[in-house]
């Protein structure tokens, strides 16, 4: 950076006067700076035709360089020409632009299961949500971000893959059509019992049978993709709603901090309520499985959980 910011320094070449010897008063005469006689005007014909011709390429923009003579003449600024040059740009430090600050929520958007990237755990649970609350200190006041942890957030084969067969389970299903109907003859269907365990999960459609061994791809196979798709677009709402919510509990942390709240304590309340409310929404809903529930939370925290307090 300049230390004098917008100021420019200027420097111009002044040639040293040249010597010239006086001859006797009746024929007082003065070489010129190009070395030859000088003659009424005080300048001799050669440096005229110089000094109009190529004055411009002188000692700076728009300025002609004329020699110090007789008389103690020196350097003058002077138009070369009646046109008026615009001078040229000085060139100054720009302040550097300050980074524009981190998103409150990192992703500020709705999640994919593409950034569910860990290995799910074993056990009855399908999917889990996993992030946290950095601070960012470089802003002022400090403030919490929601950042995803996608290297321990996962989602198992079944749901995260509803159109490959062998992860959903609906190779096996189809086989079973294929063989059962090789052996006996019929129509063969779907179960459509609702799943005791998460009544929100759909359910196939028991009306479409499979009256030959072909149609247990055709028909069965892609009733079991759309039931699939289905049930991984009712648990990835879910989870979604997770990291939705960790998003309305950093911005009211960050109120707060803005308010003049202390930050330390802020960050303690931040990951208490945080703690409740997803245990809350978790046993609320059974994990997305009681759907008037879940609709219940949908609202509550579209309207930004006027209820939960972090001050």
């Amino acid at each position: 950076m300049l230390n004098e910011y917008g100021k420019m320094r200027q420097h111009f070449l002044i040639r040293p006067i040249e010597n010239y010897s006086i001859p006797p008063a009746h024929s007082i005469q003065r070489k010129c700076a190009c070395g030859g006689g000088a003659g009424i005007g005080g300048e001799c014909e050669d440096c005229r035709k110089k000094r109009l011709v190529g004055g411009r390429g002188g000692m700076g923009l728009g300025r002609i360089h004329r020699g110090g003579g007789f008389g103690g003449e020196s350097d003058v600024p002077e138009q070369a020409t009646p046109v008026e040059t615009s001078p040229a740009p000085v060139p100054v430090d720009q302040p550097a632009q300050a980074a524009a600050p981190a998103a409150v929520c990192d992703p500020d958007r709705a999640l994919t299961w593409a950034d569910f990237t860990g290995t799910p755990a074993p056990g009855n649970h399908a999917a889990k949500t996993s992030y946290t609350f950095p601070k960012d200190s470089t802003s002022n006041p400090v403030r919490f971000r929601a950042l995803l942890d996608s290297g321990n957030s996962w989602v198992k084969p079944k749901w995260k893959n509803p159109t490959t067969r062998t992860d959903t389970g609906a190779q096996a299903l189809i086989d079973q059509c294929k063989k059962e109907l090789k052996a006996t003859p019929g129509a063969w269907a779907l179960d459509d019992t609702p799943d005791a365990n998460c009544p929100a999960s759909p359910v196939p459609d028991a009306s479409i049978e499979a009256a030959k061994v072909s149609e247990c791809d055709s028909k069965i196979g892609a009733e079991l993709d759309r039931v699939a798709g289905l049930e991984s677009s009712r648990l990835l709402a879910h989870e979604q709603l997770h990291f939705t919510i960790a998003c309305v509990l950093v911005k009211k942390a960050n109120a707060s901090v803005a308010a003049g709240k202390s930050v330390s304590d802020i960050e303690t309340k931040l990951s208490q309520t945080d703690s409740t409310v997803t245990s809350s929404y978790d046993t609320d809903t059974n994990h997305g499985c009681k759907s008037a529930e879940q609709t219940t939370w949908n609202n509550k925290v579209a309207n930004n959980l006027p209820d939960v307090k972090i001050e």
